[in-house]
């Protein structure tokens, strides 16, 4: 499934690319019923073994924090290794499995190079009448990488994913302005020198996958009566340093404590993050 030159290049002028078949139909149905039973039935585990679980994660934070210390790394990571909401990747091995499929591998390597780190991985249910205004992730003004979006369930024209086109060469998000459809659209074309923006709404199904960079304008609804599943997982490059979020407010503000992230390609030459 690696890119095209000419996909490559469409990519980074419209800072996305539309779907593409990756799981079979039964596949996609399997994760999109499995998913959500295995992070309620974790909750429900962890909130019932919150101290044994926090003590032991302490320890386990103290022992890497030593070891990468003692191996002589001039830009350690900060703090303590952590878990957060984006890192279902590390925690459970179905996240882990997926983001690690060879054709997206194959796909974010040609985008951002052999060296490759699966920063977040994370389960998006959108209730019905969900409306994610348009935004760009608040990580992502902190360092570039590319998110791969996958539906796993209920996916159609009224719930699916949409892109503002260029929007991620603007410099800026159109976070806490409210934009509707047309104000983004406004807003994004005010700022563009080479042509009217244009929002690209997504036609996919249960098991195709789209990706886009980082920082282009996003916005995702679902204007059905039943929950929409769907799969995010977010790469970067090891050179950058992975933060958790205070908030979504801009300018982004860090937790000191960074999150565990995987090496999924390559090597890591830098050493600025927690390898799980």
């Amino acid at each position: 499934m690696s890119l095209t030159p000419a996909q490559i290049e469409l990519f980074w002028a419209h800072g996305f690319l539309g779907p593409r078949d990756l799981l079979p139909a039964a596949e996609a149905a399997r994760l999109g019923d499995r998913l959500p039973r295995l992070m309620a039935w974790h909750t429900w585990i962890e909130r019932r073994l919150a101290w044994p679980l926090a003590a032991w994660r302490r320890l386990e934070a103290v022992k890497y924090s030593l070891l990468n210390r003692r191996a002589g790394v001039p830009d350690h990571p900060q703090g303590r290794p952590v878990h957060w909401l984006k890192t279902a990747h590390v925690r459970w091995r179905a996240f882990g499995a997926l983001g690690r499929h060879p054709e997206i591998l194959a796909m974010a390597r040609d985008l951002l190079g052999p060296d490759l780190l699966l920063w977040g991985g994370q389960l998006v249910t959108a209730q019905p009448g969900w409306v994610h205004k348009w935004h760009v992730d608040i990580e992502h003004t902190g360092w570039e990488g590319v998110t791969f979006w996958i539906p796993l369930k209920n996916v159609s024209a009224a719930s699916t994913i949409k892109f503002i086109t260029g929007s991620h060469r603007l410099g800026f998000s159109p976070r806490g302005r409210g934009a509707d459809d047309g104000d983004a659209v406004a807003l994004a074309a005010a700022w563009r020198e080479d042509a009217a923006a244009s929002i690209y709404t997504a036609a996919m199904a249960p098991g195709q996958v789209c990706v886009f960079a980082g920082r282009t304008w996003h916005s995702t609804i679902n204007q059905t009566p039943a929950a929409r599943h769907a799969v995010i997982l977010q790469y970067c490059r090891p050179d950058a340093r992975v933060r958790v979020p205070k908030g979504y407010d801009e300018p982004a503000a860090w937790e000191e404590d960074q999150p565990w992230v995987l090496l999924v390609a390559g090597e890591d030459r830098f050493g600025r993050n927690f390898l799980g």
